[in-house]
């Protein structure tokens, strides 16, 4: 998604990440920023990580529908990743970016 576009009519690439997902203090980025960040140590690597494919399978989930992920709607996967966000534990956040990166990357291969 950093380079396809268009994007779903939707979204736009200067979205804000807090129109979509609440719990982080990455709130003021743009869906296009999320979709450049990196991980890292902490808490905080943890929410980027997150992000990151958070923004993609948000993206996917609208492109591709019923044949992408492990969510039934977007609501759900709003849901999903805000309770996360707000839970501040690394390992879930890391847990489910990591469903969410394999979901993404299987989609669009």
């Amino acid at each position: 998604w950093k380079t396809h576009s268009p994007w779903p009519a939707t979204y736009d690439p200067t979205d804000l990440v807090s129109e979509y997902f609440t719990g982080s203090g990455y709130g003021a980025s743009t869906l296009a920023e999320a979709l450049e960040f990196g991980g890292g140590s902490g808490v905080e690597g943890a929410e980027r990580n997150l992000l990151k494919q958070a923004v993609a399978s948000l993206l996917n989930e609208v492109r591709y529908g019923t044949a992408f992920g492990p969510y039934a709607s977007v609501a759900a996967l709003r849901t999903d990743v805000s309770a996360k966000l707000a839970g501040d534990n690394r390992g879930q956040m890391l847990d489910l970016a990591g469903t969410l990166d394999h979901w993404n990357n299987g989609i669009c291969r």
